[in-house]
């Protein structure tokens, strides 16, 4: 049974990823924004822009406090979403990226793109900039 239809973005939505706790709810678009809902009140709590072309994947840190999305424009942005803003953008992909998950204990960032790169990102660096492990290991 549909509990309800949540209706905000202009484009196409790619991702929709629940936060640890279940009370909010993150999804990424082709109209270049991820959203945070409010899960209970079925609306709209934040608009995270900052990508400059659709963004096809979004994950929750485990503990909640960040959100990573990946998007057409070859990078992935680091938000504390509760205030809206990207802590950090990873550049080093040369192709869409179309996944991202961080680790359990927050320390590393895994990203996936188009053109068959896998990185591992270490966050616990100041300037989050070069991959900690980056091979060519499958196709999308």
């Amino acid at each position: 049974k549909n509990i309800v239809t949540l209706l905000a973005h202009t484009d196409k939505v790619y991702c929709c990823k629940f936060s640890p706790g279940a009370a909010h709810l993150a999804t990424s678009s082709s109209d270049r924004a991820a959203l945070i809902w409010d899960v209970e009140k079925a609306a709209v709590s934040r608009t995270l822009s900052g990508h400059s072309s659709a963004v096809f994947t979004c994950s929750f840190s485990k503990n909640g406090a960040l959100l990573a999305t990946g998007s057409d424009d070859k990078t992935v942005k680091l938000w504390d979403w509760r205030i809206g803003k990207p802590t950090h953008t990873l550049r080093g992909h040369t192709s869409p990226v179309w996944g991202t998950d961080i680790s359990q204990d927050g320390t590393q960032l895994i990203s996936g793109s188009m053109g068959t790169a896998i990185k591992i990102w270490d966050l616990r660096q100041t300037a989050v900039s070069k991959p900690l492990i980056a091979k060519a290991a499958c196709t999308v």
